[in-house]
């Protein structure tokens, strides 16, 4: 069957799942794993597939006012570490709605990731320790620094492995310039949009709940009118690791050519 010229960018189907089987997932910060896969994991949920999710930053950088004082030297440590404590409570809490249970905490501090032999040897200990059938994380096309370093380091991970599990990179800040599947999860967004509610420390600084929204309500411009929600995914399959991981990659290096031309160009 011959394929449109749209459907070579953007899916027309529906899928009714992403991964199957258990799940790992790795989230920057605490509320990405809601705003990015959230209705995914419900799934796994509801068909009895185990779901880990670890949160690999302490996220002590989500609010404006802390921040500055970190940066400035003049936050204290309890302040900190209360404000560490209140967003993994808030992931917890998440987690119960979304029903896979407690999250783990790897508190490596916001805006310090970075792709080095240390964190890709911890990932695949995660990965030897649940042998998930699919993996989580965010896409490389996200523009916040430690989700695409996350993305980064989960994909050198899989890559040593001998035995892969399949890769689904989510969006969050940044929508994927070509999704390999858009997952309906219209019949289940309201318990996600109970568990972004959850964080409430991020809501007071940004409407999240509002973004994932309009993110989700977007993804389903190509699908029929009975899908109302959609979670998009960049998809590497165990077996094609290698090749897929090969053409993303240059795909991501192609677009940083770009801007460092751009701003070549505008410097000269």
């Amino acid at each position: 069957m011959k394929i449109s010229y749209e459907a070579r960018f953007v899916p027309y189907k529906a899928c009714s799942q992403a991964g199957k089987g258990t799940a790992l997932v790795f989230a920057p910060h605490s509320d990405d794993e809601v705003i990015g896969c959230g209705g995914t994991i419900i799934k796994h949920v509801d068909n009895n597939e185990p779901v880990h999710v670890v949160i690999v930053t302490d996220g002590r950088l989500g609010d404006p006012g802390l921040a500055n004082k970190i940066r400035q030297g003049t936050g204290s440590e309890t302040e900190v570490k209360n404000y560490i404590l209140t967003r993994q409570e808030e992931s917890r809490k998440a987690g119960d709605i979304l029903g896979y249970g407690k999250p783990l905490f790897w508190e490596i501090p916001d805006r310090e990731l970075a792709c080095d032999e240390k964190l890709v040897k911890k990932v695949i200990g995660a990965i030897n320790q649940f042998k998930p059938n699919a993996v989580y994380s965010p896409s490389i096309y996200e523009m916040h620094p430690d989700h695409r370093t996350l993305a980064m380091i989960v994909l050198e991970s899989i890559r040593r492995l001998e035995i892969k599990p399949d890769l689904f990179m989510y969006e969050i800040g940044r929508p994927m310039p070509s999704p390999d599947i858009l997952v309906d999860i219209t019949g289940q967004w309201d318990k996600k949009l109970a568990a972004i509610r959850c964080f409430e420390s991020q809501l007071n600084v940004c409407p999240f709940h509002e973004y994932t929204f309009s993110l989700n309500r977007f993804r389903t411009f190509t699908l029929p009118a009975d899908v109302k929600m959609a979670e998009a995914y960049l998809v590497i399959r165990s077996h094609d690791f290698n090749n897929r991981i090969k053409d993303i990659l240059m795909d991501e290096l192609r677009d940083r050519e770009k801007e460092q031309t751009g701003k070549s160009n505008v410097q000269g």
